[in-house]
């Protein structure tokens, strides 16, 4: 996805690993959050920020062969202001993601039957395929990469959130909500559990549906 006002002079990005959605050489201002949710109960929630450089150590986070429960990574980046390192709209530093969550399951719709769904309403050019799909253990959440990151600016925000709010309109039958239509967002990190009281511990897997960004 091209947020530019003017036409785009670099060469096209192709999407070849998940992980390119959310950080690159080009997706390099800022650093990303993960956010882990594990140890809630016990008012312990651990978020940490990273950089392209400590790329290896968060991907370590999704290769373990027992994989970690209940932790999230932010669509888009933060850097320190006034001496703070937060994950607020405040403290944005790129915008590098478009991303819907469809909390299917609260329908009765299963992500198989959504992604179904989904499918059909891409191939009538009434929704835009998605760079990435992850399918989040009950629900399925949908990533529009932006090619290169894009600058927290003024117009770029207002641009973003316009462009989250129609794709969530129109997928409200899906499980969409106006609620999650936030920059700060984190979904859920692919290749951990996830476990939630009344429903069975599901691994997080996600699908490239575009490799254009």
């Amino acid at each position: 996805m091209n947020l530019s006002y003017a036409p785009h002079k670099h060469q096209e990005n192709l999407i070849s690993e998940w992980q390119d959605c959310y950080i690159t050489a080009e997706k390099n201002v800022g650093m990303i959050a993960t956010l882990d949710l594990s140890r809630i109960a016990y008012n312990e929630p651990k978020q940490f920020f990273w950089t392209y450089e400590s790329l290896g150590k968060l991907l370590s986070l999704t290769e373990r062969e027992k994989p970690y429960t209940n932790v999230y990574l932010s669509l888009n980046a933060f850097c320190e202001v006034n001496g703070q390192m937060k994950r607020s709209a405040n403290n944005l530093a790129q915008i590098r993601n478009v991303g819907i969550d469809l909390d299917c399951y609260k329908l009765g719709i299963s992500p198989d039957q959504c992604k179904e769904e989904l499918f059909k309403l891409i191939a009538h050019s009434k929704l835009p395929n998605p760079n990435l799909v992850i399918n989040s253990g009950n629900g399925v959440q949908l990533i529009y990469s932006i090619q290169g990151g894009a600058a927290p600016t003024n117009e770029i925000k207002w641009l973003t959130m316009y462009i989250t709010r129609e794709l969530t309109g129109q997928l409200i039958d899906l499980g969409a909500d106006y609620q999650t239509c936030t920059l700060e967002r984190v979904f859920r990190l692919p290749y951990t559990l996830n476990k939630k009281e009344g429903y069975p511990t599901k691994l997080v897997t996600a699908e490239i549906w575009n490799r254009r960004e």
